[in-house]
């Protein structure tokens, strides 16, 4: 039902005029009526009317001043004046600020009903436009990932030159100029390097697709052949490469991989494709070397997410009796990036505190040397990004070696050397998240991985992962991932 307000100083004109609708137009309803301006105002935003009849001269007010006051509060209701001041000036300046009608007192009552009318059918005429608009929206957007994976898998087979896929590249805003130039990124999921990789759970590709989308200009096709293919414009690798890797570490899930193809253009796109799959079969196996030499190649690259991706394939091969050998890869490490005596052994007794046994334990090991390199001086090698504050690096480095623990900011504080309040500005001005955020973080991602491995009971992984008992545990992880632990269990267990 269409609301109207009525606006008068004059106590019988409002009743009248509110006769006068009731009997033209039972199927209005009168939903308040002001004698003042203020009480105008205050009616007129507590019942959003669709129709407002008002005489703009209130209480002295000269002009259009209640009009203007009223007007923005309400800017798509329709507006019809009335009132005894003949004035073309008057009219002409009430038209220009959106009023639909401008009638003269006394009013006459079939003047008023066609005015009714007519306000009626504009209300009704914007209504089916916006019914139209929602619907097409709807289906604009039901349509858009079909779009996406027909465009992505014309590339995939070499035709991008079609009409349609020209079409698509034009609609998904995906050209430079006149050219179709980007690469390829493929997802996959792979429990450790040395098996053949499976393709993404339904629940895991949303996610993914999601949080990758969000970061980069991409789209994303279906599964083929166990990989889903991503299509990123631009050649821009190096950003593709971090936006990937900001997204997958968002998931919580380190059983999710990516690879990146080089740059092309037009139907070479289809080659880079092949040989993006032919690498990530390729490495499946890889020897220990090989591995090794990765890890060397990414620090001599200062690239520090490659040392962290090479780290964790190099560890998950170790078994149970490598924690030496990693402490003393993670010393090497230290000292390549210009670390002091004291920082090369305090990254290899990090390595030692952590016994590796499976590909989760592995990452835990490389997210370690990660945040050791990161807090380096920056007189070595840039493994790390140059205003990164040290202080931030010993309170996140805290936490990975000590989540499992009742810690605060006060602890991370002392570790680092500055008082809590400063480290909570630095954390926050630095991460973008505050301290309990990365602490939380840490738990439901560690929880997550021993969740999937389905060995402990909920009650032990609260133990296991610092919370205070199971019930907390499983409010925090309920609330950041959106489902019980149990319900995680059920979906990602073995």
């Amino acid at each position: 039902m269409n609301r109207i307000f009525l606006v008068d100083e004059e106590f019988p004109v409002l009743e009248s005029l509110s006769a006068a609708i009731k009997k033209a137009f039972p199927g209005l309803e009168i939903c308040g009526a002001a004698g003042d301006l203020g009480s105008a105002v205050e009616g007129v935003c507590g019942t959003r009317p669709d129709i407002i009849i008002m005489d703009p001269r209130l209480g002295g007010l000269s002009g259009l001043e209640a009009l203007r006051e009223l007007r923005p509060l309400v800017p798509d209701s329709v507006f019809i004046l009335f009132t005894a001041c003949e004035r073309f000036d008057l009219a002409r300046e009430a038209f220009s600020l959106g009023v639909y009608r401008y009638l003269l007192k006394p009013v006459n009552q079939d003047l008023l009903a066609d005015a009714l009318r007519g306000a009626l059918s504009r209300l009704n005429a914007v209504k089916d436009n916006a019914i139209r608009s929602a619907s097409a929206l709807e289906k604009l957007k039901l349509a858009k990932p079909l779009i996406e994976a027909g465009f992505v898998y014309s590339l995939l087979s070499g035709s991008p030159a079609s009409p349609l896929t020209d079409a698509c590249a034009e609609w998904l805003s995906l050209k430079t100029g006149v050219q179709l130039i980007g690469h390829f990124a493929a997802l996959y999921r792979q429990n450790d390097p040395k098996t053949p990789y499976h393709p993404l759970f339904p629940d895991e590709e949303t996610l993914v697709k999601r949080e990758i989308t969000n970061r980069l200009d991409c789209v994303a096709g279906s599964d083929t052949g166990g990989l889903l293919p991503l299509f990123i414009k631009n050649g821009n690798t190096s950003r593709s490469k971090e936006a990937i890797e900001e997204a997958l570490k968002s998931t919580g899930n380190p059983q999710i991989r990516y690879a990146l193809g080089r740059v092309s253009q037009g139907a070479s796109l289809k080659d880079t494709w092949r040989e993006l799959v032919a690498d990530i079969a390729g490495g499946v196996g890889r020897n220990r070397g090989d591995e090794l030499q990765a890890i060397i190649d990414a620090a001599n690259c200062s690239s520090f997410q490659a040392v962290q991706a090479a780290f964790a394939r190099w560890s998950s091969g170790l078994g149970q009796h490598g924690d030496g050998d990693r402490a003393i890869l993670a010393g090497a490490l230290a000292a390549l990036a210009g670390g002091s005596g004291g920082e090369i052994v305090s990254a290899g007794k990090t390595q030692m505190r952590l016994a590796v046994q499976d590909s989760k334990d592995a990452e835990q090991a490389a997210y370690l040397i990660s945040l050791t390199l990161e807090s380096l001086s920056c007189s070595g090698p840039a493994l790390r990004e140059a205003d990164t504050d040290r202080r931030v690096s010993a309170a996140l480095r805290f936490i990975a070696e000590h989540y499992g623990e009742p810690i605060s900011l006060d602890d991370a504080a002392q570790r680092a050397g500055i008082s809590a309040a400063h480290l909570s500005r630095i954390v926050c001005s630095e991460t973008g998240e505050s301290f309990s955020s990365h602490l939380a973080g840490q738990r439901i991602r560690r929880a997550c991985r021993e969740l999937s491995a389905g060995v402990r009971s909920i009650k032990e992984l609260a133990v296991l992962c610092g919370f205070s008992n199971a019930n907390y545990f499983s409010r925090a992880f309920k609330k950041t991932m959106g489902i019980t632990p149990s319900e995680y269990a059920r979906k990602r267990g073995p």
